[in-house]
């Protein structure tokens, strides 16, 4: 690989990485549906998303698997009549007991209450989804960047491995040759000895 060609890739990474960065997180989180079990009132049991219309009806056989409940009425234990068509639920009735009047100011005070904690647990719902959206695109994020570095070490690598030029000038010697004491010596006695 040359420099250019690893520039070239460290680039393409990390451009790629600023699109990344830009797309947006979902608007809505995914949806996950958790069923509640009731009993029948002849034993079975039925597994329903909520206990309101619109609901999913599952119908659980004695080896615990779920299958879409028919259309028809199911009583629940609690007498509750349940109307099920095409595995969603068309209709509850709630048997009808003698109790007093409330006022109904409490009602709609407790109502108020359970739409705020219905749009709580949504948005908390929202935010997990997009709190885990995020963590993949950090660790997308992140395994880009750890492939961009390890770029980068390969490439300065090549650098460190390509010979350089010769210095345009030799250098200056600052140390002086030193004879030893046995040259002077031979020097000095090649001097008067002829």
């Amino acid at each position: 690989m040359t420099v250019k060609e690893g520039i070239e890739q460290i680039k393409v990474l990390l451009s790629g990485q600023a699109e990344l960065q830009t797309e947006e997180v979902a608007q809505e989180p995914a949806t996950e549906l958790s069923f509640e079990t009731y009993d029948l009132m002849d034993g079975t049991k039925i597994d329903l998303s909520a206990l309101e219309i619109g609901a999913d009806a599952m119908l659980v056989d004695e080896s615990g698997n779920s299958v879409a409940a028919p259309s028809g009425e199911y009583e629940l234990a609690d007498g509750t009549m349940v109307t099920v068509v095409d595995g969603k639920i068309e209709g509850i009735e709630s048997p009808v007991a003698e109790l007093p009047e409330v006022e109904d100011e409490m009602t709609k005070e407790n109502d108020e209450m359970s739409n705020q904690f219905d749009e709580m647990d949504a948005t908390i719902n929202y935010l997990k989804a997009e709190n885990e959206a995020l963590k993949a695109k950090i660790a997308e994020m992140d395994g880009k960047f750890n492939q961009a570095f390890q770029k980068v070490f390969v490439l300065v690598e090549e650098l460190a491995k390509m010979p350089s030029a010769d210095a345009i000038q030799a250098p200056k010697q600052s140390f002086k040759v030193t004879e030893s004491k046995a040259d002077k010596v031979d020097r000095f006695l090649n001097k008067f000895v002829k």
